[in-house]
């Protein structure tokens, strides 16, 4: 994804949270998903409800994209946290609870955790495009 875009763009690249779930997958996975537990390539997808779960034939575990990483234990959907990275990358932090829709103190736990995710501990420490603050966030092991 282009490193300047508007939100305008933002709301048309990821109009939902599939697209925001399709994202992750891709930028974690690009199209080869294994297991974060043994690392194996047999898995098979599952779909319960409006949810779609990997099932790795090896250890026999479910995991989606959130797995391993700092949104696993995050009730905030994708969307919202390619939405917080969108507003952390054009420096607009202080409006992210007001953009997202969340508390003050939810707000802050996500600007922490990617801010951690960057290994960086100002605004200023922040480097690299959109896309590179993706795979920071799913790099980042709980």
């Amino acid at each position: 994804m282009n490193c300047e875009f508007s939100i305008l763009e933002f709301n048309l690249v990821f109009p939902n949270e599939a697209a925001a779930v399709a994202h992750f997958e891709w930028r974690r996975w690009d199209g080869a998903v294994y297991c974060p537990r043994c690392g194996s390539l047999s898995c098979s997808t599952v779909k319960v409800k409006k949810y779609v779960y990997f099932r790795c034939l090896c250890c026999d575990k479910y995991f989606t994209v959130r797995t391993g990483t700092i949104l696993s234990k995050s009730n905030i959907g994708l969307r919202r946290w390619l939405l917080a990275i969108y507003i952390l990358h054009t420096s607009r932090h202080s409006g992210l609870m007001k953009e997202l829709g969340i508390s003050k103190r939810c707000a802050l736990r996500v600007k922490r955790c990617i801010y951690e995710a960057m290994g960086a501990t100002k605004k200023s420490d922040l480097y690299g495009n959109f896309d590179v603050m993706v795979d920071a966030v799913l790099a980042k092991q709980v």
